[in-house]
């Protein structure tokens, strides 16, 4: 079970990020989130949430870490063609435990949150916000593991000075 391999593995600071980010995939993966007009064409295009995401993050060359969302993201860039708007259905019926179990929590956060706002008629969804909220998941994961990297740098710094000087500095 998913707890079994949560214990053996030392949860990462990226682990929420990477989260959220497969949530939208799931959850909202071929909505239409952007429109721009292609230069060469002329022509209005479309990006979709999960193709969004998936160039994004190929750009700046950033694999996730936690081993679950990397298959889940591999998988979603394979059958995302031919799923397209089943896509969340596709998951919720996966044949790999962890995988549609992961799914269905992710689904089903979605209805907590829409019973909450239904007495705030004016609360925007989420679905609705999304060409805000996906741009900033994404900056929120960069701006993660850019800490990340700084904090191993000092670290290694650190060690580096640390052996034979670090009686005299003091």
């Amino acid at each position: 079970s998913s707890g079994y391999i949560q214990a053996k593995r030392v949860p990462s600071p990226l682990d929420p990020f990477e989260r959220t980010l497969i949530r939208y995939m799931i959850r909202y993966g071929f909505q239409d989130l952007f429109s721009y007009t292609n230069e060469e064409t002329g022509e209005t295009e479309i990006w979709k949430v999960t193709p969004y995401i998936i160039s994004d993050l190929q750009n700046d060359e950033i694999e996730f870490q936690h081993p679950l969302y990397k298959r889940v993201i591999t998988e979603i860039n394979s059958v995302f063609e031919q799923e397209g708007e089943h896509l969340t259905r596709y998951f919720l019926a996966h044949p790999d435990a962890e995988i549609s179990s992961l799914a269905v929590d992710m689904v089903s956060e979605k209805y907590q949150l829409s019973k909450i706002h239904t007495k705030f008629q004016t609360i925007e969804s989420e679905e609705t916000r999304l060409p805000d909220l996906i741009p900033r998941a994404l900056f929120e994961l960069k701006d993660a593991i850019t800490s990340q990297n700084i904090k191993r740098i000092r670290e290694e710094i650190k060690q580096a000075a640390g052996g034979k000087d670090s009686n005299r500095t003091a």
